[in-house]
């Protein structure tokens, strides 16, 4: 499709490292990804008033997947989406205006997006997916008072949902709504117990205000839920390090090493580790090879040196 191809070209031109065109490229891909929603959205209305109600939904997916072929976002809908809200009763029309807005916003028109989700909200306060999507764009483009209010809409619609809890929380946080924030979290954890990103937002939160067992708590049950998720058991490793506990911290990494041999910041938590028993030697390996996989990774570098001081003053 006409799509895909705009998508290869700005891979293209990226890797070539010719931004300036690469960015012309996207404006191009955008101004396409609209007018094929449009297209798709006119034919649904044909199709509609011949009274086929598959191919309606045919098109309304269609302008779905080219938005999501051009983004590649996984920002929430997806594929089916458009079916499970139609299927909830909402209208032909709100359907259409739901694809245009969320095409717009995958192509990052994010003005645009926001003004037809409140178009349709207007008409029809109810859609959870509408509210919620108002509640993102708000929280993007700096409202988030009234991202939280969208959120809170959005919650109260559809209480299963954890991603919506867990944005909620994150926006009450960014608010100074502590209180709020870590009961959002702890819905939506309660919702989806492998949910890495509200574990660790939570966790991240415990641990600025001073409950850091607490924190480290939350991240036990993270990995606990999410076995096999390298990400889980690093994380876990971080805060058992910061709460003193390196031996258990250092098993916690080697776990996600395991999971993942090639991530280097599980490499760099042993180091750390081993650098607080004063087991230099050992630590500055870890650090080297997180280096290995992570040049970037100048931190490490840096706790080399330490570890090298520390290691001749601690035999002088």
């Amino acid at each position: 499709t006409e799509i895909s191809h705009f998508q290869s070209d700005i891979q293209k031109l990226k890797d070539t490292g010719k931004i300036r065109e690469a960015a012309s490229t996207v404006l191009a891909a955008s101004k396409s990804s609209v007018e094929l929603s449009a297209a798709h959205s006119n034919l649904a209305r044909v199709y509609d008033q011949k009274g086929d109600r598959n191919a309606v939904i045919s098109e309304l997916e269609q302008m779905n997947k080219d938005g999501m072929l051009f983004t590649g976002i996984a920002a929430g809908g997806g594929e089916g989406a458009l079916k499970a809200r139609n299927s909830d009763g909402i209208s032909l029309e709100h359907s259409q205006q739901s694809a245009q807005a969320e095409s717009l916003f995958r192509s990052s028109q994010l003005p645009q997006a926001l003004a037809q989700f409140h178009a349709i909200a207007e008409k029809n306060p109810k859609i959870a997916f509408v509210q919620d999507r108002i509640g993102l764009i708000s929280v993007m483009t700096g409202d988030v008072s009234s991202g939280i209010e969208a959120w809170e809409a959005a919650a109260k619609l559809n209480p299963s949902s954890a991603a919506i809890e867990s944005n909620l929380g994150l926006a009450y946080h960014q608010m100074g709504m502590d209180s709020e924030a870590e009961k959002s979290f702890r819905r939506a954890l309660a919702l989806d117990p492998a949910m890495e990103e509200a574990a660790l937002s939570l966790s991240d939160l415990l641990s600025k205000n001073g409950r850091l067992n607490d924190a480290t708590a939350v991240m036990k049950m993270s990995a606990a839920a999410s076995p096999r998720s390298a990400r889980a058991h690093n994380n876990l490793g971080t805060f058992l390090s910061l709460s003193g506990k390196y031996s258990e911290a250092i098993s916690a990494f080697h776990k996600a090493i395991r999971i993942d041999p090639a991530m280097a910041s599980a490499h760099y938590g042993i180091g750390v580790a081993l650098m607080k028993t004063h087991k230099y030697v050992p630590a500055i390996r870890e650090l080297k090879q997180a280096i290995v996989l992570n040049p970037k990774l100048e931190e490490a570098q840096i706790k080399i040196e330490e570890a090298h001081r520390l290691a001749v003053s601690s035999h002088s």
